[in-house]
């Protein structure tokens, strides 16, 4: 079975929801991952849920690293899966601690102005399960997932 081919699909998936957590679990990136790689999966196992495959931010080389997608065991209490997130923002660039900004001809108007240099900053955020808190709000799962790689199967 491929996935990504379009056809309808019997994988066994978790619960998906949205990344409830506070922006200080987004790591910003430079630049955005590369498309994602197309996976041939083995057979369910009893169970086990998909996971798929995703890029992940190594901060320390600035890269991004490939995570074959994997059969998994949802963590006790599981309410949801949050697949991963890119968010682009369009910014003033900043130097200095003051906006840069830049003489510019304006056509339309026909005259220079003066106008804010923006860039792209990405923000990103992992595929992550979430569990019941102990106030009964979703927080990250942190413990060790019981998984099947694909090489494990083969």
């Amino acid at each position: 079975m491929l996935l990504g081919c379009g056809t309808p699909s019997r994988i066994p998936t978790p619960h998906l929801g949205e990344h409830p957590t506070p922006a200080d679990r987004w790591q910003e990136v430079e630049t955005p991952p590369p498309p994602v790689e197309v996976e041939e999966l083995p057979p369910a196992p009893i169970g086990h849920v998909w996971i798929d495959g995703q890029w992940r931010y190594q901060p320390m080389t600035r890269r991004w690293i490939w995570e074959q997608g994997r059969w998994c065991q949802e963590p006790p209490g599981t309410l949801f899966y949050a697949p991963p997130r890119l968010v682009r923002e369009r910014t003033a660039r900043i130097v200095d601690g003051e906006v840069h900004r830049v003489i510019r001809w304006n056509e339309l108007r026909q005259r220079y102005e003066e106008v804010d240099v923006m860039v792209d900053r990405w923000r990103w955020i992992p595929g992550t399960f979430y569990v019941r808190g102990a106030l009964g709000q979703p927080v990250p799962w942190v413990g060790e997932l019981s998984c099947l790689s694909l090489e494990n199967r083969h």
